[in-house]
């Protein structure tokens, strides 16, 4: 029965995309089992959830609800749920009914023409790196223009303090255990909520707001973390064309709101650690290009090119002359040892070598050049908007290389479907972005990639070589 989660999730998946009605039951059966067991939590959220969210459709969206209100049900009936039950029934919301209307209002109702005495917003994480630079990193750029006298409240975990360290934003930090329990992911919105309150203490009706970019935190707008009245929800899923990007679409949304268009490319604040850092690291390298690689893929396989592509496209980069190449090993155990791998395959043809964040590499001359990297994310964010170019699989650097107008080329595998690849694509001021979808299953054209590394290679060593 183990094994057979993920095989219940990828047939409900089907049916829904053959245009039938999913089995809910499934949903039940799987819900039933993932009190105890995390295969089934993940077949329910990465399976079926990630699924129906990553097809970007109004159905899609409409489906998701169902799946996350049969989740909702089953943890309310437990005695962890006892507390969340009474929070909903406190908030009007005690049915599976009126939490369904309630989103279907925020989804429906456009934003409401900026009211200018706004004193606090509070604004969600999306939970993820990638989707907080490329929605919130738009959303804090307009609100600071639209509401320059309001403090901005970043709700979601610590890496909001790594790339969000704005002068008008002010963090509470709170953890998502993407790999947690069922009853977790449901009933953490109690901790939001608590947070939510204490910042709308003092205030007056019209002086708050919450920002809600379809975040995990509040089970993508389900459950009511703040008044209807004083939410302002994002339906990211549901809103959009076919080749439409995030980015454009999180700056119409926001256009309703201000009643007028001011479009804003994703950024990024580095704190001045971060910063200061970069900047030492800068001028103890060899004065020569420097790239900055990761093929981190957040646990999804099939965004990965198999091997030796990797090993290949390093050593097509080292071949070209004087460079430097940091490979970012991310935080995982997994990903520190890839690098550590791909350090050991070129030892003796390069020279190589691995630094933590608060380290410097050893001095070396001009040449070719192999660095592993393990550090924050602000250390890498700040890295790679130093850098001369990025090199990666879809995954939160290439969104940090676009936020900062570094060069980027992005294998951009596994995509669902055409509208996931345009919805996620990294979209930089200045262009410069070469996102390549590979579609499940399809081989990748390995020398055509090569090619491009070296025609920006050789932009490089032009760069270089300017006076």
């Amino acid at each position: 029965m183990r094994d057979s989660f993920a095989q219940m999730a990828a047939t409900f998946m089907a049916w829904y995309f053959q245009g039938k009605d999913p089995d809910m039951a499934a949903v039940d059966r799987i819900c039933e089992a993932a009190l105890a067991d995390g295969r089934a939590v993940a077949a329910l959220y990465r399976g079926i959830v990630e699924g129906l969210c990553d097809d970007f459709t109004e159905r899609g969206m409409l489906v998701c609800n169902e799946v996350l209100l049969r989740i909702l049900g089953r943890v309310l009936t437990l005695p962890e749920g006892r507390e969340l039950a009474g929070f909903l029934r406190h908030q009007g919301c005690a049915s599976g009914e009126a939490l369904r209307n309630r989103h279907a209002g925020l989804v429906r109702r456009p934003p409401a023409p900026a009211v200018r005495r706004l004193r606090r917003i509070l604004l969600l994480s999306r939970v993820t790196i990638g989707a907080d630079v490329l929605i919130n990193g738009i959303l804090i750029q307009r609100l600071c223009r639209l509401h320059p006298g309001a403090e901005i409240v970043c709700i979601g975990p610590p890496h909001m303090r790594e790339v969000f360290a704005h002068p008008s934003v002010r963090f509470r930090d709170i953890s998502y255990d993407r790999h947690g329990s069922l009853q977790t992911r449901v009933i953490q919105c109690l901790e939001v909520c608590a947070i939510v309150q204490q910042e709308r203490q003092g205030l007056a009706a019209g002086e708050v707001v919450l920002v809600d970019p379809d975040s995990r935190l509040s089970q993508l707008g389900l459950l009511p973390l703040a008044a209807a009245e004083e939410t302002l929800y994002f339906p990211s899923r549901a809103v959009g064309g076919e080749t439409c990007s995030l980015v454009a679409l999180t700056n119409r949304w926001l256009d309703q709101w201000a009643g007028q268009g001011d479009f804003c490319f994703p950024r990024t604040w580095f704190p001045d650690r971060c910063l200061a850092y970069a900047r030492h690291l800068m001028l103890t390298l060899p004065a020569q290009p420097l790239v900055v690689m990761n093929f981190g893929v957040g646990g999804s396989a099939v965004k990965r090119v198999r091997d030796p592509f990797e090993e290949r496209l390093i050593g097509a980069l080292l071949r070209r002359g004087p460079v430097t190449v940091i490979l970012d090993s991310g935080k995982s155990p997994a990903g520190r040892q890839r690098v550590e791998a791909h350090l050991e395959t070129l030892r003796g043809r390069y020279p190589v070598g691995f630094f933590c964040e608060g380290g410097l590499p050893e001095a070396q001359t001009a040449g070719p050049l192999l660095l592993g990297f393990e550090g924050s994310i602000g250390a890498i964010g700040a890295i790679i908007a130093g850098a001369a170019a990025f090199f990666g699989y879809d995954s939160c650097c290439q969104h940090l290389a676009a936020a900062n107008c570094t060069p980027a080329t992005v294998i951009f595998g596994g995509a669902p479907s055409r509208r996931f690849y345009h919805r996620w694509r990294p979209v930089s001021p200045v262009g410069r972005i070469h996102a390549m979808p590979l579609a499940g299953g399809q081989e990748i054209d390995l020398q055509g990639v090569v090619n491009l590394v070296e025609e920006t290679a050789n932009s490089l060593w032009r760069q270089a070589a300017a006076p």
